[in-house]
């Protein structure tokens, strides 16, 4: 076996064995308040229309560009 997947495979082990699980944290919240988080945090990101330019802007930055390619509109009706 591969050690990359080796290594892998135990980190997975170990962690599932460290405690409670990732699950049991987890909560269920409301369609309108998941709606409203969701809304929030569109708002909190500068979305850009033009993947060039968000190269130029991210290259000056030294940072990423996180590319989505959607159809239909960003507010959920297409």
């Amino acid at each position: 076996m591969n050690k990359g997947i080796s290594y892998a495979l135990t980190l997975l082990v170990s962690m599932s064995l460290a405690g409670p699980s990732f699950a049991d944290k987890l909560t269920v919240i409301s369609a309108p308040e998941a709606t409203r988080e969701a809304f929030q945090v569109n708002k909190r990101i500068a979305w850009q229309n033009d993947l060039d330019a968000a190269k130029k802007q991210a290259a000056a930055s030294n940072k990423l560009v996180f590319w989505v390619h959607m159809l239909g509109s960003m507010d959920g009706k297409t």
